[in-house]
């Protein structure tokens, strides 16, 4: 079906019609429904409030509306919980009672349970407390009553600096910016620090661990969500760490040393995870132009646009697919509609190299490449790339025109130690 096919709800046999039509969010009264059970309908108001909805039910509506439904389809997704130990995921101060005087209290529990809901759904983890990390290793490894271990974590930041100091650590170690982050913390003080400093970290106050849990449900953009082509993010941020301890001081010793294999595609198969990684991506997001899957599938479809993928691995751990570009035949060149890195694969020296890949991928030669680009609040690493690769002051929104030769290209994947597969 098409939306010309469909015109009114009456036409909608399945979800299927619903999904095919594309760009369309599905929210899930259903679970609202069934948490409520009874209380969901109250047909006594029906008459003059126009919908047999509780009042429970419509506010449970409004609130996933506002905190989950909205955000989830017109913002950025939030990244990352940052939590604090002492007094935040269990009642006590381990450097004063120690591993085994700490308290998990009913609340503690709850809070971290869902914590760890929050991870299993491709939400990131990381900690930062004032303490001695060899206690907080410790803590973890005898603490079998915790629900969340050390693992669970894809960054930590222990020691007696600031906080701040250690929020920013843990966000670049997770190459995410602060403003993609929420912060738990008990400490009216540290928190206020953290919002005078004008990140953009959403913040939840943990004074009231309970109040913190419930909280913790309704901040705008946390919405749980992981799709099958997604790895496990954390593992492969946990790797990171090992891989900064790889080869030389050259990054062709680093790259060496790590085995690294880059796994080509135009396939449409792939064409969800690269909408995924438009709309996700921000540190590496050239022209933020957010296309989505259906304008992917109907350019791809009618030849005009040319989509490649690039999936990354290495002897430390697979990445999947990380990188997307999208292109326009505009007949004497090629057009860079989107140009997205996801930001697990930054910081290896791979950047060049992988974007130069896709570009061979494309089915023609043309003498020259415009790459449209929007400077924003996040992507400075995409626009800084380009003006070292076009060699040429940029700012703002505009198009950069570059000259390279598929020779060129080709010099620039096989400079480095790197293996190149197709799919």
């Amino acid at each position: 079906k098409s939306l010309g096919d469909i015109k009114s709800l009456g036409d909608i046999k399945s979800l299927g019609d619903i999904k095919s039509l594309g760009d369309i969010v599905l929210c899930d009264v259903a679970a609202i429904r069934s948490e409520l059970g009874d209380q969901y309908m109250d047909v006594r108001g029906e008459g003059f409030a126009g919908s047999a909805l509780s009042n429970t039910a419509l506010l449970e509506t409004a609130r996933r509306l506002a905190s989950w439904w909205l955000p989830a389809a017109m913002r950025t997704a939030l990244k990352a919980v940052v939590v604090d130990l002492d007094e935040t995921i269990y009642s006590g101060v381990l450097g004063e009672d120690g591993f085994e005087g700490v308290t998990l209290t009913g609340g503690h529990r709850r809070l971290q349970e869902a914590l760890l809901q929050l991870h299993a759904s491709g939400v990131l983890l990381a900690m930062v407390s004032k303490n001695d990390d060899r206690d907080v290793i410790e803590l973890f490894a005898r603490r079998s009553d915790f629900p969340l271990t050390l693992g669970h974590f894809a960054a930590r930041a222990v020691s007696w600096g600031s906080k701040l100091d250690a929020l920013q650590t843990v966000c670049d170690a997770m190459h995410i910016s602060a403003s993609a982050a929420v912060y738990l913390d008990d400490n009216a003080g540290e928190m206020t620090s953290i919002a005078a400093a004008n990140l953009g970290t959403h913040l939840v106050f943990a004074r009231d661990v309970d109040v913190a849990t419930a909280g913790l449900q309704w901040v705008p953009g946390l919405r749980p969500q992981r799709a099958a082509t997604v790895i496990d993010r954390t593992s492969d941020i946990r790797a990171d760490a090992a891989r900064k301890q790889q080869g030389g001081e050259r990054p062709e010793d680093y790259l060496a040393s790590l085995g690294v294999v880059l796994t080509l595609s135009d396939s449409d198969a792939y064409l969800p995870r690269a909408a995924e990684l438009i709309a996700k991506t921000n540190q590496f997001n050239l022209s933020l132009g957010r296309m989505s899957e259906v304008a992917l599938r109907q350019g791809s479809a009618e030849g005009v646009l040319h989509c490649v993928t690039v999936a990354l691995r290495d002897r430390l751990s697979d990445s999947g697919v990380v990188g997307v570009l999208v292109a326009r035949d505009l007949g004497d060149s090629w057009l860079i509609e989107e140009l997205n890195i996801s930001c697990r694969a930054l910081g290896r020296h791979l950047e060049d190299a992988m974007i130069a890949a896709m570009q061979l991928e494309l089915p023609k030669d043309r003498p020259s490449t415009q790459w449209r680009y929007c400077e924003g609040a996040r992507n400075s690493p995409a626009v800084e790339w380009l003006r070292r690769r076009a060699g040429t002051p940029i700012e703002g929104d505009g198009f950069v025109t570059t000259r390279e030769s598929g020779v060129e290209l080709r010099q620039t994947v096989t400079s480095l130690p790197i293996t190149l597969e197709h799919s």
